[in-house]
């Protein structure tokens, strides 16, 4: 059974502001010391996966430039743009159809473009893994990763006992917990974060689509026999705003998860940062044109101007060519709200 790999990226990254913009989220941005971005990163993972005929890719249409730029190599006709954003379910909906009218039966492979994969060997015997319990159950293979803090900005899977050869019974999924929760959940050791990587047949997980989201599958159905392009927008911009998550993992008995051991971090906020990239000595990381007296435990990004912190402690500067954050390590759960606060205050543009 051959398999398909659907990228997810058509996320605006708006808790990494000012360095990521609705016009060049995130996923977009060269991070690593080889100048790819995320999404680069994933294609070359997607590529190791399977051939870029099977590599599909969901994303806006505002980010068309930078996906063909980014990735000449996937096909034209794999690239599913979405006028009106209507989150997961819909988007994996339409492309499942796709893939399945196109190559038959087949193994998808789901995965976000902007997670940070430390061993990417690894992550490809995860996802080998994962696709051959799935090419032989009729299951939706979630990976999840064992848990290092009481993260409060991942979702969690709890698991039940091993079924065979490190494959695990989902039980439920958690939303992002308080800290106390998340304490919990680390101390009771049955519970991993949640990717959002998973694997499937892809006609089970129409299936999925027909009894849990019917009016999801219908207009993808629908979407995916008629060559219109207008009537398709139309169609799409009927569906429901609505994650695959919520829509189908979470109320769905067949979902089994595998211990994802490759190094992972959804690179969601500034705190991922410090995860990520060293310290000198007084627990600083910088990146571009920086300069510190005196300051400790500072994060601070510049982006093609000299920045220059004296005395700061536990503070995150960015600061770029229009627009500089200056953020209080122990306040950064406030950058969530951030969007309508700059869009209130006439600064919508900078967005």
């Amino acid at each position: 059974m051959n398999t398909a790999v659907l990228i997810l990226a058509g996320g605006s990254g708006i808790r990494l502001w000012p360095l990521s913009r609705k016009d060049k989220p995130k996923q977009f941005l060269p991070v690593f010391s080889n100048n790819l971005s995320f999404y680069q990163a994933a294609v070359q993972r997607a590529l190791k996966i399977t051939d870029a005929s099977h590599v599909f890719v969901l994303t806006q249409q505002i980010y068309s430039e930078f996906i063909a730029e980014q990735s000449p190599q996937i096909p034209t006709r794999n690239i599913f743009f979405e006028n009106y954003k209507r989150n997961t379910a819909p988007a994996i909906a339409v492309a499942m159809m796709k893939v399945k009218k196109e190559f038959g039966d087949t193994v998808s492979v789901v995965m976000p473009a902007d997670h940070y994969i430390a061993d990417n060997n690894s992550f490809l015997k995860n996802v080998s893994a994962a696709v051959d319990v799935a090419e032989n159950n009729n299951s939706i293979v979630t990976i999840g990763i064992p848990p290092t803090r009481p993260d409060t900005g991942f979702g969690y899977i709890r698991f039940d006992g091993e079924q065979e050869n490190g494959v695990f019974k989902v039980a439920n999924f958690k939303e992002k917990p308080d800290f106390q929760k998340a304490l919990e959940f680390i101390s009771n050791g049955n519970y991993l974060w949640n990717s959002g990587i998973f694997v499937c047949k892809t006609a089970f997980m129409i299936q999925q689509f027909k009894r849990f989201l019917p009016d999801v599958f219908k207009c993808a159905e629908k979407i995916c026999n008629n060559g219109d392009s207008q009537e398709n927008d139309k169609l799409y911009s009927t569906m429901p705003d609505i994650s695959i998550d919520y829509g189908i993992l979470e109320k769905s008995n067949d979902t089994l998860v595998i211990k994802g051991l490759f190094g992972w971090d959804d690179i969601g906020s500034w705190s991922a940062f410090d995860r990520l990239f060293p310290a000198d000595e007084n627990q600083n990381i910088f990146n571009g044109d920086c300069l510190s007296v005196n300051s400790k435990n500072c994060t601070v990004i510049s982006n093609g101007k000299l920045t220059v912190t004296a005395g700061a402690e536990d503070l995150y500067v960015i600061n770029t060519s229009d627009a500089t954050l200056i953020c209080a390590k122990n306040s950064s759960d406030l950058l969530s709200s951030l969007r309508s606060f700059i869009e209130e205050n006439g600064h919508k543009k900078l967005l």
